[in-house]
């Protein structure tokens, strides 16, 4: 060793060690560790992290003791329900973080001494995250969801209650902000959030986050794979720069096949979802330390016997293999891996096998209000859940029809008898999106005898936005839906106006679902300083299609079924393999009514209520037959709205054909769409589905928004690490 005068030599190593430790206290920045049920805040002394308490965060509950303590101090104490089906914290967070990590931590440990562990949904801003099914081991059970934010500042997370399920508790909360300069997971769309079904370290201990030397930046927990018995844990050599930066501890570990062992197959309960649901799947592969002369790794990564990729090793140098959509139907998803046998090495490495879910999460945002109901409501069918409006109207009583109806928020409402003409909804929605679809809906059913259906008024923050005429010949509800411009206010007002005459108003229900303003947004053309009321929205060929969980309607929209002309027939169509414009739903594309010759076209006729002159916004779409066209037949279709020629189209086989007419001035009572064939078609017109709108006449205050509300960051904990970190690098240097 070159010797060297120790003045000299100490003062970069101190400098060294001070870079560590300041550059490493600035990734917690931000972060939120909630001890649930803890009476005091308290600083972690192994990896500096301040856990606070959540007295300020919720206002229900009960603290508890486990009945033994456990190794992490954040599970000995909990935070428990045994009132409210549903009860909720308000996590302030960055807005301008666009993704968060959150993590919810359970560890029931016997706290109530009924060795009875419960289970419970736990809700993400409106939407159902997952569901909790605790045990008596004394393992903490987290749930974690890569969460997009949208810039509203705050997370709503949510217990509830399910029948015969228990009391709801409930740990930790940790959030860690994933900065976007240099995403985790690039794949991910930026709509969607994903959450957490396994993430786990083949060949090595459980690694989490332990303090300001560790190389686990996102606070992940990577639990210990179990091996299979036809592998052998081996040691690899990691990479830093890997994508996703998993940590050194994790890809230092590996399990590799035996020699003619077979692959090796990882198996992950689904049990939880067993329908439908899109799976993003993420593969670490590194070599190991040494390998013979001429040696080479090739492997072949099948997802349920499908093969999806391949990946050929390079010695130092980790592969990140992410495969996204894999539509996985539960219970089980296998991930099997085999070596391409024409190689001389026939064995196969994985270092970490890592799951995510976008399933759940297409919901987030989404509010859905049975109004006149007392009690919170989970549909379980479509995991959507219904709030009661007892917190967003001070007038009105609820009411029940007498029949019970298919649609159980059709089944009470609440009426409006008190004399005043008009009666508010305030309803609270997202500041950053632009546009939401609101559908107020409606069911007489002869709820007070009368046998006397009401007329009355909608308006929308302050202007009238339709008239609603209930009858009681209505087998199903009355709807009135408009894609509305909230311009950042924060609120939307909802008001049920009374007529002269018109009867007591009353509304079964309130929906509202925010379009984010994505590439891609719906209804391109629409105006973003006008409200659109939707007229129409037919499925030819097919059924009503609404929203029934993952892969139906992805914005609740609700196509109901179209009469079919006399001179058309029901057809097949073989929808587009990518989304066409609007999202339409691939059922609705799988259908289409086609007419009986090229001489007869499609008449369709839309009612409009107003005989005003009116701006009026088309979209038409077209698919093609699933049987191939004879060679040199065409489909060419003229579009005439009452009776002037608007566009000709002009179909594909295997592609989705949408129109959009905008704008289009009508007169009520009725407009007439009219397809024909074009000169040079061989084929008769068809048509999968069709929207119409129409523009309200009138433009959205455009009032500045209050001022946001201050989530400044914790001077406490900022403080603390400066002066922990301060007296480590006082204490090395005196002792140098």
């Amino acid at each position: 060793m070159v010797s060297m005068d120790r003045k000299f030599w100490v003062p970069p190593v101190l400098l060294l060690a001070f870079h560590l430790f300041c550059a490493s206290s600035q990734s917690t920045i931000g972060w939120l560790n909630i001890d649930c049920g803890s009476d005091a805040e308290r600083l972690d002394p192994n990896t500096l992290l301040t856990w606070d308490t959540d007295k300020d965060l919720i206002k229900t509950g009960v603290n508890k003791f486990v009945s033994e303590k456990q190794q992490l101090d954040e599970m000995d104490t909990l935070r428990s329900f045994p009132k409210g089906q549903q009860n909720c914290y308000n996590l302030k967070v960055d807005k301008k973080t666009e993704r968060y990590l959150i993590r919810a931590g359970f560890c029931y440990g016997n706290y109530d001494g009924l060795s009875s562990p419960p289970t419970f949904d736990l809700h993400i801003d409106g939407g159902k995250w997952s569901t909790v099914k605790t045990s008596l081991s004394g393992e903490p059970i987290y749930q974690e969801v890569m969460y997009k934010t949208r810039g509203s500042g705050h997370i709503s997370l949510c217990l509830v209650q399910v029948k015969d399920g228990g009391v709801p508790f409930i740990s930790s909360i940790e959030a860690v902000p994933l900065e976007a300069a240099f995403p985790l997971y690039p794949e991910m769309e930026s709509s969607y959030s994903f959450n957490l079904v396994s993430r786990v370290n083949l060949g090595g201990d459980e690694v989490r986050y332990t303090g300001i030397l560790t190389d686990e930046k996102y606070n992940r927990i990577w639990t210990s794979g179990e091996t299979p018995p036809n592998c052998d844990e081996v040691f690899t050599e990691s990479d830093s720069s890997a994508e996703n930066e998993p940590p050194d501890a994790v890809m230092s570990d590996s399990i590799e096949a035996e020699d003619d062992a077979g692959p090796i197959i990882l198996s992950v309960d689904l049990s939880q979802a067993t329908t439908p649901q899109s799976a993003y799947i993420v593969l670490y592969f590194t070599e190991k330390e040494a390998l013979g002369t001429g040696d080479t790794r090739i492997i072949q990564v099948y997802i349920d016997d499908q093969m999806k990729s391949t990946v050929t090793f390079e010695f130092l140098k980790c592969k990140v293999v992410t495969i996204y959509p894999v539509i996985a139907r539960g219970p089980t998803i296998n991930v099997t891996l085999a070596s391409d046998r024409k190689y001389s090495v026939a064995v196969v490495l994985s270092l970490v096998f890592h799951l995510l879910s976008a399933s759940s999460q297409i919901t987030i945002g989404w509010l859905n209000i049975d109004c006149g109901n007392n009690a919170v409501r989970v549909d379980t069918k479509n995991l959507l859940t219904w709030v009661t409006d007892e917190d967003l109207i001070q007038t009105g009583i609820n009411k029940q029809v007498p029949q019970k109806q298919s649609l159980e928020e059709m089944n009470t409402l609440r009426s409006f008898p008190n004399q005043t003409q008009q009666n508010c909804y305030t309803l609270s929605v997202d500041k950053q999106t632009v546009r939401y679809l609101i559908r107020a809906g409606f069911y007489y059913g002869n709820y007070d005898g009368l046998s006397s259906p009401p007329s009355f008024d909608l308006h929308i923050d302050g202007q009238k936005w339709s008239t609603v005429k209930t009858s009681t010949l209505a087998e199903a509800p009355i709807y009135h839906e408009a894609m509305y411009e909230t311009h950042g206010s924060g609120s939307i007002s909802v008001c049920i106006v009374q007529l002269k005459d018109g009867g007591v108003p009353f509304i079964s229900s309130i929906e509202a679902v925010p379009l984010w303003a994505l590439l891609n947004p719906l209804y391109p053309k629409m105006e973003t300083n006008n409200t659109f009321e939707l007229v129409s929205r037919m499925n030819f060929g097919g059924d009503e299609v609404r929203f029934t969980g993952l892969l139906s309607e992805n914005y609740n929209r609700i196509w109901t079924r179209g009469t079919t002309p006399p001179n058309c027939n029901e057809v097949s169509t073989l929808p587009d393999i990518f989304s066409p414009e609007n999202d339409p739903p691939i059922s609705v594309l799988r259908t289409a009514i086609e007419s009986i010759d090229l001489t007869h076209p499609i008449t369709l006729s839309v009612d409009l209520s107003p005989t005003t002159p009116q701006s009026a916004y088309f979209v038409l779409y077209f698919t093609e037959t699933t049987s191939l066209p004879k060679p040199g037949d065409t489909r060419i279709i003229q579009i005439y709205v009452n009776g002037e020629m608007k566009s000709t189209v002009t179909l594909e086989f295997n592609k989705c054909k949408v129109i959009t007419l905008y704008p289009v001035i009508v007169v009520g009572p009725r407009i007439d769409v009219s397809l024909s064939s074009a000169s040079g078609s061989t084929l008769p017109p068809i048509i999968s589905a069709m929207e119409v709108f129409t523009r309200l006449e009138h433009q959205k205050s455009s009032s500045p928004p209050p001022p946001p509300a201050s989530h400044g960051m914790r001077g406490h904990f900022f403080c603390t690490h400066i002066i922990i970190i301060s007296c480590i690098c006082l204490f090395l240097l005196l002792k140098a």
